[in-house]
């Protein structure tokens, strides 16, 4: 089965988006990883990291006179999620002829071969996972944000799978708002109505298909040996949502929601961890740039005190990978 992973960045996410396609083809060394560039900047940086069966596809390969447009006058996280639909088409449409194209954010990694959902769902035309958010203030969010989580989204190249993509991406370009308005949310709030009128699409009953800080609390977390079981199935993918990288050494796993359980942490978090502390270190030595990776608010000599102040009070902080 050909299957393309897909992800959107800009030039200060390429170490996350290296650490997610590594693992990717790690538990999956036949499937297809492309890197869609939101600026040159990442593309040329990416370059450097050359891998089979990866692509990096620079922004005049993928973007539409309508993206070109929205680009303008958006910010970049909604111009990155008016994208997702468009950088899908262009995989599907591309020489690889998959039977399977797959949205992934790219503050994800993958723990397990992600390709068994479609031998599960074999029948199905668009694959959906549902937030099944485990703590009530988690999911008081979810009439506002939209019942899925758009960091996962697979569309199988058939008919109904390309209607549905073609539909998506037509509500997308009418605006993905940062902030709710109602009826909209981002690209996501739209994925509430793909089941009504796509007879095959379908919603993920796997606790282990994008497992997050949302849905993780009250689960029944195991480690047997390399393996991470998730309710009693095999651990696939997680979302890192929230995560915020202050230092190659520290890191605020949630801010200021819950601490996150010691087994979550222990299990899951420590790996991506220690993967993303590597990743970072390596990609500010190849630029020559001691802060790279970092996020935004946390550089410059404001941000040192930003970065203190978030040391001092943060319940889900991590130091010393």
């Amino acid at each position: 089965m050909s299957i393309i992973y897909c992800t959107i960045i800009d030039e200060s996410y390429v170490p996350r988006a290296l650490v997610l396609r590594d693992s990717i083809m790690r538990h999956s060394p036949s499937a297809y990883f492309s890197f869609y560039c939101a600026d040159n900047a990442a593309a040329d940086m990416l370059d450097l990291y050359a891998r089979e069966r990866t692509y990096v596809v620079r922004p005049e390969k993928y973007e539409t006179s309508e993206l070109r447009a929205i680009k303008c006058v958006s910010k970049l996280s909604e111009y990155c999620w008016t994208c997702k639909p468009a950088i899908l088409i262009h995989a599907m449409q591309s020489d690889l002829q998959p039977q399977w194209v797959v949205w992934l954010d790219s503050d994800m990694m993958a723990y397990g071969d992600i390709g068994i959902t479609f031998d599960r769902y074999s029948d199905a035309s668009v694959v959906l996972s549902p937030h099944r958010s485990t703590l009530p203030k988690f999911a008081a969010y979810e009439p506002i944000v939209g019942k899925f989580n758009a960091g996962f989204v697979a569309f199988q190249t058939s008919n109904e799978g390309r209607e549905a993509l073609d539909w998506w991406m037509v509500q997308c370009l009418q605006g993905c708002p940062a902030e709710p308005d109602g009826s909209r949310y981002a690209d996501q709030k739209y994925l509430n109505s793909i089941p009504s009128l796509f007879p095959n699409a379908v919603a993920s009953d796997s606790p282990g298909l994008n497992c997050a800080p949302w849905n993780v609390f009250g689960r029944d977390i195991v480690i047997d040996g390399n393996r991470v079981t998730v309710d009693g199935e095999p651990l696939l993918l997680y979302h890192f949502q929230g995560l915020k990288i202050i230092r190659s050494w520290a890191y605020d796993l949630y801010g200021a929601q819950p601490a996150l359980p010691k087994l979550v942490r222990g299990a899951i978090y420590r790996q991506y961890l220690h993967a993303l502390s590597a990743q970072i270190r390596d990609c500010a030595a190849r630029v020559g740039r001691p802060l790279f990776g970092i996020d935004y608010g946390f550089a410059g000599l404001a941000g040192l005190f930003t970065a203190a102040k978030r040391m001092r009070w943060c319940p889900n902080l991590v130091l010393k990978i």
